[in-house]
């Protein structure tokens, strides 16, 4: 029986020989159980995390309301959409109940929290999140990265290895779990050191490339390659952070690998791009303006196709530009500092504006060099400064 389960109802209700159950028709799962002896006590049907039908009792009315029986079959409901089954012991014994308290305490404070959060929730929470975690075992991990590996990812598998191993040695250190199943466990993919370095040719084609590119995606690569900083201190770049009228980026130490502050004098060519990025929002590379550009995943590929150039990833415009410094034979302190790169503990902590007007002059003759290499005598020649001179 179904009905709209209200004070009056209950108050009312007789009690029979045989134990009644109605059922709420606001919350679903939700009833009301009224046995021979005149007790009411409520309880929540659902089904587990694998897939069994269970019930749970609420607590007996009228100690407790209407009103909390429902808002607390609510929070179960949703605990269960988390994977956090109402009979295990604290909600930590699924992997993404394990997940919810680490990305709460460890990953938001991350400097790559976004790009952190992004690979669980497409590469990971999917195939593991609902697994109990006393028994997750190596197989069923390895079978995951061998599925990744099957749909043709690559080196991002074994970022999807570290990110599960992390989080299990972290749920041991706080008593979650007793052992890291991924304990010692050699990575599947073997990694190269990448040394690839675009060609003056090269990076020409990728330039003119970005030309059919639409916003943000044009400017986002224009900023790689014009400031070599990392792809996620780019890509989340807001608008807090830059000085436009004087050209200056402070990026926090939250936000970079290295975690401190490091001042970037921006080239004018650099400034110009991102006041052409600039829509609306608190971000320079959005789309809408309320959440950092996303579409960085497909762009290789798109620049390969557009520029005939082979082999593209996105660090290696930060890689390209440390090794044009060094062509224009900017000291490797100063370029080091342009990367920002360790330095020494007393350096790090004092020296921010040190170097500030070598790093400036860096950055602008390295913007320079590559408004000459994009320049040269071919057709559909693109001019970095044609803005700035216009």
């Amino acid at each position: 029986m179904r009905k709209t389960l209200s004070d009056r109802l209950l108050q009312t209700i007789k009690a029979t020989d045989k134990r009644q159950e109605i059922s709420d028709d606001k919350v679903a799962g939700l009833s009301v159980r009224i046995s021979p002896s005149g007790v009411k006590s409520f309880g929540l049907r659902y089904y587990d995390l694998h897939g069994s039908q269970d019930r749970i009792t609420l607590g007996k009315y009228p100690a407790l309301s209407i009103k909390a029986a429902r808002s607390r079959a609510i929070d179960i409901l949703r605990d269960l959409e988390e994977g956090i089954d109402p009979k295990g012991g604290g909600g930590l014994d699924t992997v993404n109940a394990l997940y919810k308290q680490y990305e709460q305490l460890h990953i938001k404070n991350l400097a790559k929290a976004d790009a952190t959060r992004s690979l669980w929730e497409r590469l990971i929470l999917p195939k593991l999140g609902k697994k109990k975690l006393d028994k997750l075992r190596r197989p069923e991990v390895v079978a995951v990265l061998q599925y990744h590996i099957k749909s043709g990812l690559t080196i991002q598998v074994n970022r999807v290895h570290e990110q599960i191993s992390a989080m299990l040695s972290w749920g041991v250190n706080a008593g979650h779990l007793q052992a890291n199943c991924l304990a010692g466990m050699k990575k599947l993919v073997k990694e190269k050191a990448r040394n690839r370095v675009f060609s003056d040719s090269e990076l020409k084609k990728i330039w003119e490339a970005t030309g059919e590119l639409s916003l943000p995606s044009k400017q986002f690569v224009r900023s790689l390659i014009l400031t070599g900083q990392r792809r996620d201190e780019v890509r989340c770049l807001p608008t807090t952070e830059v000085t436009l009228e004087t050209g200056d980026w402070l990026l926090p130490p939250e936000r970079n690998k290295s975690r401190r502050a490091h001042l970037i004098p921006l080239s004018v060519q650099a400034v110009d791009v991102l006041k052409d990025a600039y829509r609306e929002g608190d971000y320079f590379f959005s789309v809408g303006g309320e959440k950092p550009y996303s579409g960085q995943s497909k762009l290789p590929a798109r620049l390969e196709k557009l520029s005939g150039v082979e082999d593209i990833e996105l660090h290696d415009f930060r890689r390209t530009m440390r090794t044009g410094m060094s062509r224009l034979k900017i000291p490797t302190d100063v370029a080091e500092r342009c990367i920002n790169h360790a330095q020494d503990t007393l350096d790090q902590t004092y020296n921010l504006h040190q170097y500030y007007d070598e790093k400036k002059e860096a950055f602008q003759r390295w913007a320079d060099l590559v408004n000459t290499i994009i320049s040269s005598e071919e057709d559909n020649v693109v001019d970095l400064n044609a803005k700035r001179e216009a």
